[in-house]
């Protein structure tokens, strides 16, 4: 009889334990309770202890309390598997950003260097450039002082005022042209009466004298090129009219070369505001 009501205190135990497990986990608690009635059939009714039930509810909620810990872990690790994956992304994120920077500078470290090589070569051109403009600049200033020293014509009267005659004088005399009309290129000097050809080419010279009426003094003059006689003009006067001559010569003048116009020995020439008696000449092309 004492061990029949044990037998039904255990069952009962079983029971309460079986109450008290989750729904979820009935299976499990079917597998204890089976495992146990059949322990119970082997092992005799007198080595149960009384207090077997609380055992079986303490080792109930135990296993209650890890079952809940370990599903609060789970949620713990799930989370932090979200996270990590999160942080995962991101990181490829990052990667992704950086390769493009990185992609980015080294096009940009390219492009400075080739901006820099055309720098250069701008630099070198630029250099080149100054260079010929120097060049430029002083054959230019080179031909503007040629041309302008290419640029040689004058022409000349006798006398610098008044009016009034020159000559006669017993010798050969180197007239000075004083009036001057034009002088382009100051190839003539009006003090010496004598024209200095500025560059090697060819010239055109032309002279003019005149002479009032009279019997006994004719006019007469030549162009001289250095010491040579180039050109004469010559008037044989008479008491009743005036008279004029002229004459002009193309000749080929070297750097240097000289033109002036001698009187002759004991005659004479005439000039006034008029400008009847002149000298004048001009460079017709540089050789």
């Amino acid at each position: 009889m004492k061990y029949f009501v044990m037998l039904l205190l255990l069952v009962g135990c079983l029971s309460c334990v079986t109450w008290q497990l989750p729904n979820e986990d009935e299976q499990i608690s079917e597998q204890m309770r089976e495992k146990v009635e059949k322990k119970s059939e082997a092992v005799h009714l007198e080595s149960w202890p009384l207090g077997m039930c609380s055992v079986v509810r303490e080792m109930s909620a135990m296993l209650g309390e890890q079952r809940a810990e370990l599903r609060h872990t789970q949620a713990r690790l799930s989370a932090l598997e979200g996270r990590l994956r999160e942080s995962e992304a991101q990181i490829q994120e990052l990667k992704t950003e950086n390769q493009e920077f990185r992609r980015r500078d080294e096009e940009l470290t390219r492009r400075f260097e080739e901006l820099l090589k055309e720098h250069q070569v701008q630099s070198v051109k630029l250099g080149v450039l100054r260079d010929r403009s120097n060049i430029t600049e002083g054959r230019v200033e080179e031909l503007r002082k040629n041309n302008e020293v290419r640029k040689a014509a004058f022409s000349a009267s006798l006398l610098g005022t008044g009016e009034g005659h020159v000559g006669p004088i017993s010798t050969e005399t180197t007239l000075i042209f004083g009036k001057i009309l034009s002088n382009v290129g100051n190839a003539y000097n009006p003090y010496t009466g004598i024209f200095t050809a500025p560059v090697r080419g060819i010239y055109e010279f032309k002279l003019f004298v005149y002479n009032h009426a009279t019997s006994s003094v004719s006019s007469g003059a030549s162009l001289h090129k250095n010491g040579e006689r180039l050109v004469t003009a010559y008037a044989h006067n008479d008491d009743r009219q005036h008279v004029s001559s002229s004459n002009s010569v193309i000749v080929l003048m070297e750097q240097g070369d000289v033109v002036f116009v001698r009187l002759w020995a004991n005659r004479r020439i005439f000039d006034s505001k008029n400008h009847h008696s002149t000298f004048s000449g001009h460079i017709l092309f540089p050789l």
